[in-house]
């Protein structure tokens, strides 16, 4: 029996996912410079900060040139080497808006007026300035077909209405980006915070805030609106990047999980022997090993098709990542607390961090049932 049609072919990677010396370089200077600046000492300090992040933080990452990958000079983002930055901060959770604010400055390279690009992404890339685009709304509204937040015209200007959640640091932005609809389509806009109202989200992760958003008549002249045109385009794809990172942040805390409870297993002795020699000890943490690498090369695949022509094999590959990354980084973190026994349930446990980090990273930018959704729509073509 032969099947109706062929599947949906996805883009193939190289052998080696165009991982090349460059890359290798990168993720180990990124992984030395965060082993000293993100330790678990610095973590618990940050929990009670109001900001949430060292001041010191953005123009460290300006200088490490991490910020300017969000809005390259040749126009030409090196996905790749974004995701595994963004694995190397989940293996530390690194509290920084650096995520936040690449996939801003991607969005304003891309559909931002000349004016505004001037305005906003100099002092984005010297790490004076941040900005977070507003995704989320209430009800798990986050699909720009189904954006309930208004933009009507008024004369030579607009007014908004809308309410927006989950924003990553907004609470902290210089200026958000609001994606809303009008009659003429999916419109965007570059709003400083102080117009808005704003509120700081109560979230179990501490390592990563998050504000609500607020704004009911807001008055906006022509000047703040992003190009019509480029909007759509754009919006796309920093979802898709934002997605990407989350995918590899989510890679990089189950690492940080594995290593975490194989080092305790192999130190806690029960028995006079240490309790990773137990087949219930060894056995879960192996399949966390194999989730870990499936979720890693999807999560490379997923890199290097963003960067081509494909855009609908790129979404799949990056609703695939951001779905496996998701299962198996709760997983990890499951069996990282059981693993560790009494003293998993603990604060003074590091794990702890990661399972906040893998529980609040669920349901952004869809939950894994919307996914699972997505995915299967692309697979049965939209029945």
């Amino acid at each position: 029996m032969q099947p109706r049609s062929p599947l949906p072919l996805l883009p193939l990677p190289p052998a080696d996912f165009g991982y090349s010396e460059a890359h290798a370089q990168i993720q180990a200077s990124a992984r030395r410079w965060l082993a000293e600046h993100a330790s678990a000492a610095e973590l618990r300090r940050l929990e009670t900060d109001p900001v949430g992040y060292a001041p010191s933080t953005l123009p460290a990452l300006a200088e490490l040139g991490w910020l300017e990958l969000g809005c390259p000079a040749d126009g030409a983002m090196d996905h790749l080497s974004v995701a595994l930055l963004a694995e190397e901060q989940g293996r530390r959770l690194l509290p920084s808006p650096w995520a936040s604010t690449i996939v801003a400055a991607a969005l304003l390279a891309q559909a931002g007026t000349p004016e505004q690009r001037e305005r906003w992404l100099p002092p984005l890339v010297a790490g004076q300035a941040t900005l977070s685009v507003a995704f989320q709304e209430p009800r798990g509204v986050w699909h720009p077909e189904q954006l309930r937040s208004r933009a009507v015209r008024q004369g030579d200007g607009w007014q908004l209405t809308g309410s927006k959640l989950a924003v990553a640091w907004g609470q902290r932005a210089d200026a958000l980006l609001l994606p809303t609809r009008s009659a003429e389509g999916l419109e965007l806009f570059v709003v400083e915070r102080g117009a808005l109202e704003v509120v700081a989200e109560a979230t179990i992760d501490s390592t990563r805030r998050s504000a609500r958003l607020g704004f009911t008549g807001l008055e906006l002249t022509e000047r703040e609106r992003l190009e019509p045109s480029a909007a759509g385009a754009a919006l796309g794809g920093a979802l898709r990047l934002a997605r990407l990172l989350l995918a590899a942040e989510l890679v990089g805390v189950s690492e940080a999980v594995l290593a975490l409870t194989r080092d305790y297993a192999c130190l806690r002795e029960q028995f006079g022997k240490p309790i990773g020699a137990f087949q219930a000890v060894k056995h879960p943490l192996v399949d966390v090993l194999t989730e870990l690498e499936l979720s890693r090369s999807l999560v490379l695949s997923a890199a290097l098709a963003c960067g081509g022509p494909d855009e609908a094999g790129a979404d799949t590959l990056v609703a695939m990542a951001r779905w496996h990354s998701a299962e198996g980084a709760l997983r990890a973190v499951q069996h990282g607390v059981q693993l560790h026994g009494g003293y998993g349930f603990t604060k003074d446990c590091d794990v702890h961090f990661y399972f906040k980090r893998a529980l609040a990273s669920r349901g952004l930018l869809g939950t894994n049932v919307e996914l699972g959704a997505e995915l299967a729509r692309r697979l049965f073509g939209g029945s």
